[in-house]
């Protein structure tokens, strides 16, 4: 796991938490069950409050995953890579 966050590009304080976001995200996309019911608003307050706030341009690694989703679709070099 710990070489899959670096590779995303997450700052620091929200590696950790990178997995437990992730199924908690995935609970409450689904039917309204077990599993949807067992998250609380307030741990999916703080994946949220993470990505819009820590997960930004100058704070992720320029050069991780998570910086790609912030290139504009239309520069040349991300229609290269693309395309490939």
């Amino acid at each position: 796991m710990a070489v899959v966050s670096d590779l995303v590009g997450l700052p620091d304080q929200g590696r950790a938490k990178m997995l437990e976001w992730a199924v908690a995200i995935w609970d409450v996309q689904g039917p309204a069950d077990e599993r949807f019911g067992k998250r609380d608003a307030a741990w999916l307050r703080s994946s949220w409050r993470f990505a819009a706030h820590e997960a930004v341009p100058g704070r992720i690694d320029p050069d991780g995953w998570a910086a790609h989703l912030y290139q504009r679709p239309t520069e040349a070099s991300y229609l290269a890579r693309s395309a490939r």
